[in-house]
């Protein structure tokens, strides 16, 4: 079990086409020793120049229907 577990997010890059982020999670084990739980690296797309999902997505919006 870990107790107190922290998490750190980093901006990796940047650029017209969007952000690439990385996530750390650490935490104290049961000998109280810090280690690292999880790692992830997340891209995310800008709405400057959208990736295609979300292009699609957003022509198939219709903004306030359920």
């Amino acid at each position: 079990m870990l107790d107190k577990v922290a998490f750190e997010a980093s901006c990796v890059s940047q650029s017209d086409d969007g952000l690439v982020v990385a996530v750390f999670a650490s935490g104290r084990d049961a000998a109280g020793c810090d280690c690292m739980v999880a790692a992830g690296r997340f891209t995310f797309s800008t709405f400057t120049r959208p990736s295609a999902s979300i292009a699609t997505r957003l022509t198939q919006w219709t903004p306030g229907a359920p």
